[in-house]
């Protein structure tokens, strides 16, 4: 039986090269809400994002009530496509624990 997940992120632009003009690619690493909540948010963040959970639906019922408080944090930071992005923060659904992606630096082919 799959588990799921809500993993937080700090997200952005990985430049890939200069092929074709150049080209980028997302690159996220995991965030720990101490490292990021300074308030009453954190124990309400770790509460779901501490939890493992049994279906997928339920975990993204509970990364949708996680969405305005991340949008209040996010608020003011340039998106990530700026060149004067230094990330965002992102909540998404998997099936594992938090881990920096791409695992692999992708390639122009």
């Amino acid at each position: 039986m799959t588990k799921y997940y809500v993993n937080l992120y700090k997200e952005g632009m990985g430049y890939g090269g200069a092929e074709e003009g150049g080209w980028w690619y997302d690159e996220g690493y995991p965030v720990k809400p101490d490292d990021f909540l300074c308030d009453w948010n954190t124990k309400f963040f770790k509460s779901i994002l501490d939890k493992t959970y049994d279906n997928e639906e339920e975990a993204y019922n509970q990364c949708r009530q996680l969405s305005p408080t991340l949008r209040y944090y996010n608020k003011g930071f340039p998106d990530k496509t700026s060149v004067l992005s230094t990330g965002i923060y992102v909540l998404k659904v998997q099936d594992h624990k938090p881990k920096e992606y791409p695992e692999v630096k992708p390639h122009y082919e």
